[in-house]
């Protein structure tokens, strides 16, 4: 099973068959990848982008067997532990500008520990590993601070601020050049 490891975590992206499991049943999901529960906790606002965000994924994965990566969901697991601790994704393959959009959430317990930047700089590395991508943009709501500064950490500048899904964001873009 393809994965990325960094020190502490694995990041493993979710195909077709294991996003139906996601929705289903975490629990048979964890199983099914040999993980220990997670129990893991999301937000009510988190979990109803996870769940429109399922729709998407699971599209996309159905269209892009071979390059499902670039559209799903990646189990951050703590190695550790071998357990789910959040989830990380891309929203699809580089747009004619080699830009993709990246997202992540760390289940409550386990944030303020360097998991969200280590997680974000192995996936942004992944990807700009690829030709056709050459930029990473990132939003992130204007009062959420502690994902503002794992952009930061991670070497995303701020663009703009912008409105996405109905809320005010920050646009953030990792170029390659910033470190």
């Amino acid at each position: 099973m393809f994965q990325i490891k960094t020190k502490r975590l694995r990041l493993i992206p979710l195909n077709e068959d294991m996003l139906g499991m996601l929705r289903n049943s975490r629990p048979d999901l964890e199983k099914k990848l040999g993980l220990a529960p997670s129990d893991l906790q999301v937000s009510p606002e988190m979990q109803a982008e996870i769940a429109e965000a399922l729709e998407f994924w699971q599209d996309f994965t159905h269209k892009h067997p071979d390059q499902y990566q670039w559209g799903t969901n990646w189990e951050i697991v703590h190695d550790q532990d071998n357990c789910a601790i959040g989830g990380i994704g891309l929203g699809g393959l580089p747009n004619k500008h080699g830009q993709v959009t990246v997202g992540y959430h760390i289940d409550p317990r386990r944030q303020r520990q360097g998991f969200a930047p280590e997680a974000l700089a192995a996936l942004r590395d992944w990807a700009l590993q690829h030709p056709q991508c050459s930029k990473i943009m990132a939003f992130t709501p204007v009062e959420n601070i502690p994902s503002q500064k794992v952009l930061s950490k991670c070497g995303f500048e701020l663009l703009d601020e912008v409105e996405e899904g109905g809320m005010e964001c920050y646009l953030w873009c990792y170029d390659g050049d910033t470190t």
